[in-house]
């Protein structure tokens, strides 16, 4: 992920939310200089330890975004490589989730495989559960939520990556 990735996205840039944020890294330096105010989940309290070490600044919490539920609403949320980790089912409850904690006119961007199902993969000797409802799935899903989509890219062929960046419709205004 890079910053072309959101810029020029996010009309807003008070608050961000880093899904399965890990150590922060470069996701947490990119939204910094942009001027968002920068929070991060993550499942492991590890990862949230460190993240809190090179990131003062930053709203960190250890959860799991399965269960996981916040009253702030973000101008941007991002979820790269992390919600491709969840179950088949547990996706559209999660991207509702994500979808819903978005501010007017919010940007969601996440990674999600196009290999529709669950599946098991092994990297670095640990063996890590995937699942995906798949691109299309997943455009329908964000559409019937009402979200505008900004762009869809297939990302690091041949393998079946993707990521969406799609925007929260803006609330109606009487005329």
């Amino acid at each position: 992920m890079s910053q072309r990735h959101f810029d020029g996205y996010c009309q807003n840039r008070r608050n961000a939310l880093d899904v399965g944020c890990g150590s922060g890294g470069r996701i947490f330096r990119l939204l910094g200089e942009q001027g968002f105010k920068v929070s991060g989940i993550d499942a492991s309290a590890e990862m949230v330890r460190l993240a809190a070490q090179q990131h003062s600044d930053a709203q960190l919490e250890v959860a799991d975004i399965r269960s996981w539920r916040s009253d702030n609403s973000y101008d941007l949320i991002i979820a790269w490589d992390s919600i491709f980790h969840l179950l088949l089912h547990e996706h559209e409850s999660v991207i509702r989730q994500l979808h819903g904690m978005l501010s007017e006119e919010g940007i969601l961007i996440y990674s999600l495989g196009d290999a529709v199902g669950n599946h098991r993969s092994k990297w670095h000797g640990d063996e890590f559960p995937y699942g995906s409802i798949g691109v299309n799935e997943n455009l329908r899903l964000l559409i019937q939520l009402g979200c505008q989509i900004r762009h869809v890219e297939l990302d690091q062929y041949p393998q079946r990556h993707a990521f969406i960046i799609a925007c929260a419709a803006p609330t109606a205004t009487e005329v």
